[in-house]
């Protein structure tokens, strides 16, 4: 059995001592500024995660050239390798992160063993609960609601086209009319590894960002929140290694138009899938 509902993507604490949060089970959270009072925090019990790209369907090449797309969604994934959590020695977070080879996958988590985490552009948007008509974005999470093991995360970028125009253009040029790529994918990578939203405005998890502003290197105030869940000295494991990808999934969240002259999108919804497993 398994409780889906709509969550606010967490964000704001304590703007003096801190600005990021964690992602908890708690399965609703309805201001996106505000950290989640219940709940347990949401991590990798493995310490590592991977994701695969799905090819299925891709930007126009006039608007992302293949090659830009593969710079961005592995650009994604490097910014956050190598943080500082602080200190004199320099320590990291005990997480890897992998972008794994691309592979046609299915969306959805089963527990079989056959599980990925999938990224992948979409030409429909579906009118459910989990795919809001402004979303630009959006993942779907599955977590034990017992352990608060994250276990799965599909995301869907929403793809404008003749078939979807109230879609998003993608671009990875700074463009004033599009949504930066990287700077999302970066934002959701952050999901995926138990992030929630920053208070701070410079930062990654930031829940706003601007058509074409790029915002794709993750600062301390990301940093310090990934420390929290992983803190320096613990296990790290492979995300490449065979059978280390089958678990594994993240916390994410839909990038929406904002305002109706649509010179913001907000990241500001998270579809949390609570599986009520050990």
């Amino acid at each position: 059995m398994r409780l889906a509902a709509l969550a606010a993507a967490l964000s704001l604490a304590a703007p003096e001592a801190r600005a990021w949060c964690r992602t908890t089970t708690m399965p609703a959270q309805p201001d996106p500024l505000v950290c989640p009072a219940e709940g347990r925090p949401l991590a990798w019990p493995s310490g590592c995660a991977g994701f695969r790209f799905d090819p299925t369907v891709r930007p126009d090449p006039g608007d992302i050239a293949p090659a830009e797309l593969e710079r961005a969604l592995d650009g994604a994934a490097r910014a956050w390798a190598g943080l500082s959590c602080g200190g004199s020695a320099g320590a990291s977070p005990s997480f890897a992160l992998a972008r794994l080879p691309d592979a046609v996958t299915d969306a959805g988590y089963e527990g079989l063993g056959r599980d990925t985490n999938t990224v992948a552009f979409r030409r429909t948007w579906g009118l459910d609960a989990f795919h809001p008509p402004d979303a630009a974005a959006v993942t779907v999470v599955t977590f034990g609601a017992r352990s608060a093991a994250i276990l799965d995360a599909d995301t869907d970028l929403n793809l404008r086209g003749p078939s979807n125009p109230r879609g998003f253009r993608f671009a990875t040029d700074g463009d004033a009319a599009s949504a930066d790529l990287q700077t999302v994918l970066t934002h959701e990578l952050g999901h995926l590894q138990g992030l929630a939203h920053s208070g701070r405005r410079e930062a990654v998890m930031w829940f706003q960002a601007g058509r074409g502003e790029q915002r794709q290197t993750p600062t301390d105030d990301d940093a310090a929140g990934l420390c929290d869940a992983y803190p320096p000295g613990a296990s790290v494991c492979d995300p490449s290694a065979a059978g280390a990808v089958l678990r594994g999934g993240g916390v994410g969240c839909a990038a929406g138009s904002g305002g109706g002259a649509g010179a913001w999108w907000l990241l500001g919804l998270a579809a949390l899938i609570a599986r009520r497993r050990g």
